[in-house]
This record gives C-alpha cells, sequence and structure tokens, in this order.
C-alpha cells in the first residue's frame, strides 16, 4: 500500500510502497477515505511545536474516514464495508490511563505516552490504517456526507467535549472566540445544533465569520462582543501569545456562567479569584471528547440535528501530501478545511 512517511532526521513526508498493516486481536482494518490535515500538522512534521512523536519512520494522520475491511475474530458490532471514522485517541490500560494517551499518529501525552504510540505509531496519511476496534465510530448509511466532510468529525467532537464540560442547555447564550478557524466554526455549528438561542463568532476574518453568520440568525459575527451583550458560554479556541482576547471576554460572564479553554496561549491568564468567586464562574481545560461522545455526535448529524451542509473541503491525493501541509497551514478557514483522499 501507498503511506506517506516521515523518516529519521527528515522535516517532510516522502510517499512511499510499504506492506499494509497485519491485523492484531482486538482491531479492525480501515480502507482509508479520506484523512484531515490539521492546521498544526505541518509544523509537527517539520519538527515544531515540541511534540512527542512515535518512533520514526512512521505514517502521520489524524482524523481518518474509511471502510472496514478486515476485523479481528474477537472483535464484534462490526461488519465488514461499515464506514467508520477513526477516533485517534488512544490511552494506557489500568491505572495509568487517565495520564499516558495520545494521537495515534500524531503525538503523545503523558510520562509513558511514548510507548503507547511505539505500539501505535500510524495514522490515516494511507490507504489503510490498523485501529483497536474501541476507537471506530460506525457511520450509518443514511449520512450522505462525503468522506472529506465527515472527517472533520475530531473538531466537531473536540466542540461538543468543551460544551459537554460547560453543561451547554437549549436557550443559553454563547460566544466562540476565534469563530474564524476550522475549530470555533465547528463550535459554532455544534452550539446551534446544541439548542443555543444566540451564538456570537468573533474573530478578525470577517468574510469567514459573515460566511458564518449566515447559516442562522442566531449566529452574531463580529470582532468583540456587544458593549450589553451577556453570555452563559465562553469558548475559546484561540492559540496565541497572551490572553488579551479571553480576558475581554471575561466580564460578559453571567453568574454561573462557563469559561471552555481549547487553545493554548504563552502567558497565564489573569483571573481574579473574588470575581471567580462570587460569581460562581467555571474555568474548563478541554482537549478532546470523551469515546461515548462520538457515536452520539454522528446521530445529531444523522437526524439532522447537527448540519454541515454549509462545510466544505478542499481536497489533494496523497501524493500531494506536502501541498496539502501547506494549504492547511496558511490558508484553513473557517467552515472549509482540508483533506486527503485516497
Amino acid at each position: 500500500m501507498k503511506a506517506a512517511r516521515l523518516h529519521d532526521g527528515a522535516t517532510t513526508l516522502v510517499v512511499e510502497e510499504i506492506a499494509a498493516p497485519v491485523l492484531r486481536p482486538g482491531c479492525i482494518l480501515v480502507d482509508v477515505e479520506s484523512c484531515f490535515i490539521s492546521p498544526f500538522a505541518a509544523d509537527m512534521i517539520a519538527g515544531g511545536g515540541h511534540y512527542t512523536l512515535p518512533p520514526r519512520p512512521f505514517t502521520p494522520g489524524m482524523d481518518a474516514v474509511g471502510k472496514v475491511s478486515a476485523v479481528a475474530d474477537d472483535v464484534d458490532g462490526i461488519a465488514l464495508g461499515t464506514r467508520v471514522y477513526c477516533d485517534p485517541l488512544h490511552q494506557s490500560a489500568g491505572p495509568a490511563g487517565d495520564e499516558d494517551f495520545g494521537f495515534i499518529g500524531s503525538f503523545a501525552m503523558g510520562p509513558q505516552g511514548a510507548r503507547l504510540l511505539a505500539r501505535w505509531p500510524d495514522g490515516g496519511f494511507a490507504q489503510k490504517m490498523l485501529l483497536p476496534a474501541e476507537c471506530a465510530v460506525a457511520i450509518p448509511s443514511t449520512i450522505a456526507l462525503k468522506p472529506e466532510v465527515l472527517c472533520r468529525l475530531g473538531w466537531l467532537g473536540t466542540a461538543y467535549g468543551g460544551f459537554l464540560h460547560a453543561g451547554l442547555e437549549a436557550g443559553q447564550h454563547v460566544a466562540v472566540n476565534g469563530a474564524a478557524g476550522v475549530l470555533g466554526a465547528s463550535a459554532v455549528l455544534v452550539a446551534l445544533a446544541m439548542g443555543a438561542a444566540r451564538v456570537y463568532a468573533l474573530g478578525r476574518r470577517r468574510d469567514v465569520l459573515d460566511r458564518i453568520a449566515a447559516l442562522d440568525p442566531r449566529v452574531v459575527a463580529g470582532e468583540t462582543l456587544p458593549k450589553d451583550a451577556r453570555v452563559d458560554v465562553v469558548f475559546s479556541s484561540v492559540n496565541a501569545e497572551d490572553t488579551t482576547t479571553i480576558e475581554t471576554l471575561l466580564p460578559h460572564v453571567k453568574r454561573f456562567g462557563q469559561v471552555v479553554i481549547t487553545g493554548a496561549t504563552g502567558t497565564p491568564l489573569p483571573v481574579r479569584l473574588g470575581w471567580l468567586l462570587v460569581n460562581d464562574i467555571a474555568i474548563h481545560g478541554s482537549l478532546w471528547f470523551p469515546r461515548w461522545a462520538g457515536p452520539r455526535l454522528v446521530g445529531m448529524i444523522a437526524s439532522g440535528q447537527l448540519d454541515l451542509s454549509a462545510v466544505t473541503a478542499t481536497t489533494y491525493r496523497l501524493a500531494e501530501i506536502g501541498k496539502a501541509l501547506a494549504e492547511s497551514r496558511q490558508h484553513y478557514r473557517g467552515l472549509n478545511h482540508v483533506a486527503i483522499v485516497t
């Protein structure tokens, strides 16, 4: 099969012919149809960002969608030919599971996370992918969306996981900081699906924000919140050197409000503990989503509750992986993302 590989000392990928993965107990083999290109993937592959990567050579690629081509004898409930989303999150079994985890084909977290990804190094930039069966999220045939759109499920799931932390309820008001990015735009879509009465889509790319605001009259686009706006939930997906944009939103949070942080900053967030205490405000860090949330999110898409009809994908073939990585790093925008199709 063909795969895009990262070799020792390299900062770019090479597409080459390698042996197909061998089926293991507890696993499935997936014929990859499409794989999302994360905006951070190019920097990670080039050696930036201080990521803990799998041992080289390995095949990168998070958030693949494909059809099951083989199922281990000890796996039940997954039929051949089923289209699945490949949830890349994998964690250690036993007591260390809460601390040692990683994303298959990407990066590891925790003191023993590197050992974990040594067993699961290869991701979705390939024609076939081996996956623990527990990581497969079945996509019903009633969903007509193309695989290159469905591979955004990891980013929609990240938004959903953040709102689960916040306990978002129908009728509440939400501010999405960084709504012009892929994660921020995904958060707007998920907030609407969860019944938010008002979603403030905040960012600096007005053309992108206007496209998002045109989706639903509940969406209000702008660079900052209106002076008199009050919100129940702040969802911040901004990666920045400082916390300025988050700080400007905090005075708008209602009592008993929630702040969800899904983007890293270079400086600490200064928060007055007295304000936090008196107003019963909760601040959550949120990296991913629980395993059970993936099927629930797919169910929301199948029912039409989560509308992805406005989401588009710029696609490249596997042989064009270098162009795809550069495009995602430089030009990824709200409702559009970049994906590999095989």
